[in-house]
């Protein structure tokens, strides 16, 4: 009888916790929806913001995003990091020349914010590796540098990687 309680309890405790997975991916989808239309309304306030690729590079990999966002993790990201470490240097290389104009720096908020909403989800998802990271950086500095590089790192492949942005799509097409 026990046995077959604990079974119960276990079932009933996946569903709950499989629920609010779910919830949380619906919540970030849907802060990115916001920071897609505040991107928008942007540009048609500001029609120079459709003088680069940027702003294009940024509607479409948040939309893109938002339909790959059950996917995504910290393992993927690294895997992706590490097959096409190269490519994804010079992507960022471009990028980074792009986000350097005068005329982009009113998306550099938008940016920002979309790259923050991504490094939320992520340490939200691997909430383990999060407490880990948090116990393990309280007791070595050195440690505590290269997991936050490796945040940044993951935080930046997710921006870049053709898997999970437009920015190789968008590149060809300007």
């Amino acid at each position: 009888m026990l046995l077959i309680l604990t079974l119960v309890l276990l079932a009933m405790y996946s569903d709950l916790r499989s629920e609010r997975r779910r919830t949380f991916v619906t919540e970030r989808r849907y802060k990115l929806y916001a920071l897609r239309d505040k991107l928008r309304k942007r540009a048609v306030s500001h029609p120079e913001f459709g003088k680069g690729w940027l702003f294009d590079y940024l509607d479409s990999t948040i939309a893109k995003t938002i339909v790959l966002l059950p996917s995504f993790s910290v393992w993927r990201l690294a895997f992706i990091d590490v097959s096409h470490h190269e490519k994804l240097k010079e992507l960022n290389h471009k990028l980074e020349i792009e986000r350097s104009k005068p005329y982009n720096r009113g998306l550099e908020s938008i940016l920002q914010e979309f790259a923050e909403q991504i490094n939320k989800f992520l340490f939200h998802r691997h909430w383990l590796l999060s407490k880990t990271v948090k116990a393990v950086s309280a007791t070595s500095s050195l440690i505590r540098n290269w997991l936050i590089a490796w945040k940044h790192r993951s935080v930046s492949t997710a921006l870049v990687a053709p898997e999970t942005s437009t920015l190789s799509q968008v590149l060809k097409a300007s």
